[in-house]
């Protein structure tokens, strides 16, 4: 109702605009980062993982 289809923490999410990503709205500072927060991943290799996991997708 009010914009925010994905949810986080105050300072890290905001609404949409029509047209954007359900996830343009978290971490929306970041341009061409990973807009994940890593609390599903393993705290040692979580970060490595997901980078891992993009690149070998960018590949296909």
């Amino acid at each position: 109702e009010k914009g925010y289809v994905s949810i986080g923490c105050a300072p890290c999410a905001r609404p949409i605009r029509p047209g954007e990503s359900p996830r343009a709205g978290r971490w929306w500072w970041e341009k061409d980062a990973p807009k994940e927060c890593g609390m599903h991943c393993s705290i040692e290799t979580g970060v490595f993982e997901y980078r891992l996991k993009t690149l070998l997708k960018q590949a296909e």
